[in-house]
């Protein structure tokens, strides 16, 4: 009998260990997702990690009021990384136009620093289906045949729908924890018949000014809860952003060689089905 109460007890840790194991695998995989559609897209890959960090952190006891934040700001920490990756990966083959770059990323750190500390008590059901709503709009009006693409050079034009399309971005992307390239990317086809692939490296901009803002938000608020785990700052889980972080960024680079070399066709149709699943999740959410 006290055979068997010891091997019980050997066992747990034996369990525990091998749970944890697959749990950071599945970290490292969703941060390769998450960093194949920063470099592919210019969004954020949450649609990936804050689900799977939502599942990890409940079985870990995090108090449930907080739950879905931890969740989200975690996920933002580590799109850091990716955002940057991708940024430079772009940089690198001459898909990011500088200027207005600056200007869509200036206007996602207003938009985010406008709306992140809000976000942090998290928009009721009928935001997240208005959000919904517009993101297939959005895939309807991606998938249509596109205006005559545009190669931004001097003079820029538009400074104030550079800004703008930058401001909502940021805006929607600190709300809803998702990459601000869902929003921003179909806006410059529409409003400035930018390029698809154009418009995706100038998108990695606002991926990387949001999260970065988004981030700083949700750590400062987050003081003000009770820490869930000795490992977090605030809201955010260091080492699951730091394994996320660690696949997300290698990830991102390779997203944007892949961005530079599939038809722009192809690259559109997996965008629309992208903004698909994500508006589905928000209106069925």
């Amino acid at each position: 009998m006290v055979n068997r109460a010891a091997a019980g007890v050997a066992a747990q840790p034996r369990g525990k260990a091998r749970w944890a194991m697959v749990e950071w695998l599945l970290y490292l995989a969703a941060g390769t997702g998450a960093g194949l559609l920063a470099g592919l897209f210019g969004v954020g890959g949450g649609i990936v990690m804050v689900p799977l960090l939502y599942f990890a952190f409940r079985s870990q006891g995090f108090a449930a009021a907080t739950l879905f934040q931890c969740a989200t700001a975690t996920s933002l920490a580590a799109i850091i990384a990716s955002g940057l990756s991708a940024l430079a990966a772009h940089g690198r083959r001459h898909n990011v136009d500088w200027r207005p770059a600056g200007l869509l990323a200036l206007g996602a750190a207003l938009g985010a620093a406008a709306v992140a500390s809000w976000a942090v008590a998290r928009p009721g059901a009928g935001w997240r289906v208005c959000f919904g709503l517009f993101l297939w709009s959005a895939a309807w009006l991606v998938s249509r045949r596109p205006h005559p693409a545009t190669r931004v050079a001097p003079p820029y034009p538009a400074t104030g729908r550079w800004l703008a399309i930058g401001l909502a971005s940021g805006a929607l992307s600190a709300a809803f924890g998702v990459g601000g390239g869902v929003v921003a990317v179909p806006l410059m086809g529409v409003l400035l018949h930018v390029e698809f692939r154009r418009a995706v490296g100038n998108a990695t901009a606002v991926l990387a000014s949001s999260a970065i803002i988004s981030t700083a938000v949700y750590l400062v608020a987050g003081q003000q809860w009770i820490a869930t785990s000795h490992a977090s700052l605030g809201l955010i889980h260091l080492p699951s952003a730091v394994a996320l972080a660690l696949a997300a960024t290698p990830a991102a680079q390779v997203g944007g060689w892949l961005a530079h070399r599939l038809p722009e066709r192809l690259l559109r149709t997996l965008f629309v089905a992208l903004l698909l699943l994500t508006g589905g999740g928000m209106v069925l959410g």
